[in-house]
């Protein structure tokens, strides 16, 4: 008995800067001994294309509010709420940890941090945010899911 293995993969761009999407189908068949190497041929051919057409099928069944973002500039401005840190570091530029869960919750919400930054606090993108301003935008993203919870 003979297998054959075929697999795709494809990335996709994600709604934030430097990020992407990963799809991924792998598939397993097996074979008679008997088949000729002519059907081992036309096998692979169309197994590859079976899982490709799977692949290409799931990106373009992503529902679009998850590919694109969803617009913020309809929503009511953020509720400004005292910046929980220390107050002399509000002005300090944002952490990493700071853009690693704002990024997380923009992708649950369907928003495009680098507009929601301009927009909120006409700044030319999320890098230029400070700790404060980080601050407001994860709870407006918090209060955001919670709604939709």
């Amino acid at each position: 008995m003979l297998k054959l293995n075929a697999s795709y993969s494809k990335k996709v761009p994600a709604d934030i800067e430097f990020s992407s999407k990963s799809f991924h189908a792998s598939l397993e068949v097996e074979l008679s001994d008997a088949i000729t190497p002519e059907g081992i041929k036309a096998k692979i051919h169309e197994t590859f294309e079976l899982v490709r057409a799977s692949v290409e099928s799931e990106i373009n069944s992503v529902p679009a509010q998850q590919r694109q973002a969803a617009p913020v500039n309809n929503q009511a401005p953020a509720q400004s709420r005292p910046f929980r840190g220390n107050p002399a570091n509000s002005d300090a530029p944002a952490s990493e940890k700071q853009f690693k869960l704002l990024f997380d919750l923009g992708n649950r919400a369907g928003v495009r941090i680098n507009d929601l930054a301009r927009e909120r606090f006409n700044v030319g993108g999320y890098g230029q945010l400070s700790k404060g301003q980080c601050s407001q935008l994860i709870d407006e993203l918090v209060r955001l899911s919670d709604k939709a919870a």
